[in-house]
């Protein structure tokens, strides 16, 4: 399926680091990530300028201490806004989640590098650390007022339909619509991005992934339409060509 024109056009409207450059990218390297499913795409590309003025000074102390972190915030933010658009919610709305989503991991400032990069075991302590990065990153968020607004989304992002998440084992609707939206982007940025202990998964694997969590982990509707979404468009492709 060849894109011949681009077909991701929203209004991002993203305040005042103006509009993202979204277009289809046809070049082999770019195609890859899809050919698992028989799928030739485009790929959905996104300017690092475009990152709102909000989030700016959380996401620089975030690259400073970790880039690949960085990277994977600033992916599921598109990818959320992507969705949020693909599900016909409001481009304000929309871009309220890339928000939420660039921000979702900032409480893994908190958290040592040699943790995030470990492929050995971890210990109870450990692994307790690491979780308690949706309520760090919610209290940091929380703390500054050009990013309050997005503190309720960061701390739900790993909540659970089914209640089984955390912190706060949120239940169904009660988990804020943004956390949910952010849920899906992560996970699936999450599988594909590659990590210094593991090689990324490929794009078919996580589709089905995905699909046996629905209802259980996250929204069926959410999963489906972020599915058809990337098999139209195409994976994110995030150029820095800001904050250098």
């Amino acid at each position: 399926m060849l894109c011949e024109a681009p077909r991701f056009e929203p209004d991002f409207r993203l305040g005042d680091r103006g509009n993202a450059r979204v277009y289809c990218d046809l070049s082999n390297a770019n195609r890859r990530g899809l050919r698992g499913k028989g799928i030739v795409s485009a790929t959905v590309t996104g300017s690092l300028s475009a990152v709102p003025l909000r989030p700016h000074r959380l996401l620089m102390q975030l690259r400073e201490h970790d880039v690949m972190t960085y990277e994977h915030c600033l992916s599921v933010g598109l990818y959320a806004q992507r969705l949020a658009i693909a599900l016909g919610m409001t481009h304000e709305f929309a871009t309220f989640a890339r928000e939420v989503g660039q921000l979702h991991d900032i409480g893994k400032i908190a958290v040592p590098l040699t943790l995030l990069r470990d492929n050995k075991p971890l210990s109870w302590h450990d692994r307790q650390l690491i979780r308690d990065h949706a309520k760090v990153g919610a209290e940091t968020v929380a703390s500054d007022p050009l990013t309050g607004a997005f503190a309720v989304g960061v701390r739900g992002h790993h909540e659970r339909l089914d209640g089984h998440g955390y912190p706060d084992n949120l239940v169904g609707d009660d988990i804020p619509l943004e956390s949910r939206l952010v849920a899906v982007a992560d996970t699936f940025d999450a599988l594909t991005r590659g990590r210094p202990y593991r090689a990324p998964e490929p794009v078919g694997k996580v589709f089905t992934i995905m699909v046996a969590s629905r209802r259980r982990q996250m929204e069926e509707s959410f999963v489906d339409a972020f599915i058809t979404m990337i098999e139209r468009d195409g994976l994110n492709v995030l150029h820095e060509d800001a904050f250098l």
